[in-house]
């Protein structure tokens, strides 16, 4: 009688074990995702924009072929390289 009783406390017991072991498995599943999502949500956050070409600003003109830069020192590093005499 004594030995039903212990098979059937180990049966139980392993059935518990069983179904909290499936239980952390999906616990586990949502914080995999979870981290997923902010890994993502980070890597969107972090990204830089860049501006069109259309949207940036060019004042200085080559004198010699009258290609716009945004800033004087890229217009002179274009003279000095292409416009070299």
């Amino acid at each position: 009688m004594t030995a039903q009783i212990q098979q059937k406390k180990f049966y139980f017991e392993a059935l518990k074990f069983y179904y909290l072991n499936i239980i952390l498995h999906y616990q586990l599943d949502q914080v995999k995702n979870d981290i997923k999502n902010m890994k993502i949500k980070c890597e969107e956050f972090n990204k830089k924009k860049r501006r069109k070409n259309s949207e940036i600003i060019k004042p200085h003109a080559c004198q010699h072929c009258q290609k716009t830069y945004a800033t004087y020192a890229a217009k002179y590093k274009h003279i000095k390289i292409k416009h070299r005499e």
